[in-house]
């Protein structure tokens, strides 16, 4: 449970932008009010993890398993059982940013 964001994995701003990869892992059961699963402010990559039953509870956010506000690509993986109180459930990707989803299941 994180008091801000990120409650399974933060990354955060760094002085050089640099790219996160989540390689076959579980988050799970994390609350955080936004991105409780993952949330990251840089590139992001995660492949063959499920990310599951994370809960976002800000009413002003959203991602309950993924809050990404730079490019997000998710590979292989499965976003399962995710809620949150405001928008996305499963991935939300801010605006201006872009999502490559190969093989992925979100529900």
């Amino acid at each position: 449970t994180a008091t801000n964001s990120g409650g399974g994995v933060y990354h955060g701003h760094s002085v050089l932008e640099s790219t996160l990869l989540v390689r076959d892992s579980r988050i799970d059961d994390n609350t955080a009010p936004s991105g409780a699963g993952v949330n990251s402010v840089d590139p992001l990559t995660i492949t063959g993890s499920l990310i599951h039953a994370n809960e976002a509870t800000s009413t002003s956010s959203g991602g309950g398993g993924i809050t990404s506000t730079a490019t997000l690509w998710l590979i292989n993986s499965t976003l399962s059982g995710n809620a949150a109180a405001a928008a996305g459930g499963g991935p939300v990707v801010g605006s201006g940013s872009a999502a490559f989803l190969t093989n992925a299941t979100n529900y």
